[in-house]
């Protein structure tokens, strides 16, 4: 039995990934059962997140032609709110899936906005919490296209936490006064130097690169930013959770401006 009979993909609805909990188990222990998946290895899910104007039915057809071209080596799994999941058992380290992905959306004249990955961890016993984890990497992707064509769950680290922060749910300046004050429009340009500083862990050299600013404009703007966080850069805990907190505002912020609904 392959993969492809598993997921029953030719109407993109897979039993992996059905809404009844139990066809999901079933399903799953299936595809093990058939090494077709190999929880802890190589096995994979990867969520695509597409252009929601495009359309289910262009999505789709996006998908199949996807999995077509892969020569087995992932299978479409299904399509939920313009996201794509498949499942593959290529190597991460190795794969181009990725680039076959957005090379195929080309063609078909369909905007790719993120693309996550998470692998199937021995402890998974159903493919819907790893979809999840592949999900919320390609929102933040989706969120922040800065970091990257595509992210694994395992590596986003510090984006993962914030972003299982609801927005609203806490204030930024709770979590750091010192980025509140940065935040106001009049010190826009303080938030960009320290926000820059921090990323780089405070390199001299790396941040005026990525500032294009000479090192001394970079210690005439740290030496005039408010006290409050002047203040926090000399804290070793205030100035994580400075750190954090603009990050925490960037992510809001994307989630705001998007018409994109990030949820799973």
């Amino acid at each position: 039995m392959s993969l492809y009979h598993l997921t029953d993909d030719r109407i993109g609805q897979s039993r992996l990934l059905d809404d009844d909990p139990g066809r999901r188990h079933e399903a799953f222990g299936a595809a093990v059962a058939h090494q077709r998946i190999d929880p802890g290895f190589h096995s994979s899910v990867w969520a695509v997140i597409v252009d929601p104007s495009a359309g289910a039915d262009r999505a789709r057809a996006l998908a199949s032609r996807i999995a077509a071209s892969s020569r087995a080596e992932a299978v479409f799994v299904r399509e939920r709110s313009g996201c794509l999941y498949f499942v593959t058992r290529a190597r991460p380290e190795t794969t181009t899936f990725d680039e076959r992905i957005r090379e195929l959306a080309s063609r078909f004249e369909l905007r790719v906005l993120g693309i996550g990955a998470a692998l199937i961890e021995h402890s998974d016993y159903d493919l819907a919490p790893v979809a999840e984890r592949a999900h919320r990497a390609a929102s933040i992707l989706a969120a922040l296209p800065e970091l990257g064509h595509m992210g694994w769950h395992n590596q986003l680290g510090p984006w993962i936490m914030l972003s299982r922060i609801t927005p609203g749910s806490v204030r930024v300046r709770d979590i750091s006064p010192a980025a509140d004050v940065l935040l106001e429009p009049a010190n826009s340009i303080y938030r960009q130097t320290v926000e820059v500083y921090l990323d780089v862990a405070g390199r001299i050299a790396d941040a005026c690169a990525r500032l294009h600013i000479h090192r001394t404009t970079l210690y005439y703007r740290l030496d005039k930013a408010p006290e409050a966080v002047r203040d926090a850069l000399h804290d070793g805990s205030a100035r994580s959770s400075l750190h954090l907190a603009l990050k925490l505002e960037r992510l809001w912020h994307a989630h705001r401006e998007s018409p994109i609904d990030f949820a799973l």
